[in-house]
């Protein structure tokens, strides 16, 4: 069978979309420049920027939609900004020899001869997380070797995995941060202060059940993932860190942060 098997985006859909609020955010950026430095220029040229600036974000959003993977019967083709390359998978097959298949939190990355090829989870997209594992099917079945399973029981797991992360990373972020917000309180008014510390407490206390139940299930859900590559030699798993300590320092370095902050 000859010509386009299967299309897949080059950049994931996360990157393209923060091209947009990347924009944004340089627009308003400008604006409070020119508030802050009180620089008065006529408010037509800040607009026709900002006009610029949205027109040319969706010019490289646009750019960056037409980089593509084209999965084919003989190889895959790479398009990068107009720039066409061919590898065959007599070229992959060789690069596995020598690199493994890496696994990482957003997506598998197949070795090439000077790069890898990235197959991306594309969590919340529906339509594009199907297409993707059809094509990295098809793919399997043309390079020699084994490959591990893209399904959405990786998939979900990968992304209950980034979940917990994110919510030991907050929880830690906020328990900390009220006990310096503690340290903050003006001793003067000792109702006033006796209500930001319980508030503070209440806090860390609600907080402190979110911590433990990341730690606990996210131990529970990297086993699950360690479980599904074991068979596969040739991968490289992204290494996630979740350890009973880490949380225990967290707590005792809020509790004793609160002790300073409150009797000394």
């Amino acid at each position: 069978m000859n010509g386009v098997e299967y299309e897949i985006p080059i950049f994931p859909g996360r990157m393209r979309r923060r091209t947009g609020v990347a924009i944004l955010i340089i627009v308003f950026v400008n604006f409070m420049i020119e508030e802050i430095i009180k620089m008065r220029f006529p408010r037509i040229l800040l607009l026709l920027e900002a006009a610029v600036l949205i027109l040319l974000g969706e010019k490289v959003k646009h750019l960056l939609e037409r980089c593509v993977w084209r999965i084919e019967a003989n190889g895959v083709r790479r398009t990068v900004f107009g720039v066409t390359k061919y590898i065959s998978y007599g070229e992959i097959a060789e690069a596995m020899q020598t690199r493994k298949i890496k696994v990482t939190s957003t997506a598998y990355r197949i070795p090439e001869k000077r790069g890898y090829i990235s197959f991306y989870y594309e969590v919340g997209n529906g339509p594009v997380q199907s297409r993707i594992m059809e094509a990295y099917r098809f793919f399997a079945g043309k390079v020699p070797g084994p490959l591990p399973k893209l399904s959405y029981n990786v998939i979900g797991n990968m992304d209950r995995s980034f979940y917990y992360k994110k919510e030991r990373r907050n929880s830690s972020i906020i328990m900390i941060a009220a006990s310096i917000a503690l340290g903050t309180v003006d001793g003067d008014s000792v109702a006033f202060g006796c209500i930001c510390a319980a508030l503070g407490l209440i806090v860390q206390y609600a907080v402190l059940g979110n911590l433990f139940t990341a730690v606990y299930f996210g131990k529970k859900v990297e086993k699950k993932i360690q479980d599904l590559f074991a068979q596969y030699p040739n991968v490289k798993l992204r290494k996630v860190r979740i350890s009973y300590v880490k949380m225990l320092f967290i707590i005792f370095a809020a509790v004793g942060m609160n002790m300073v902050f409150l009797f000394i």
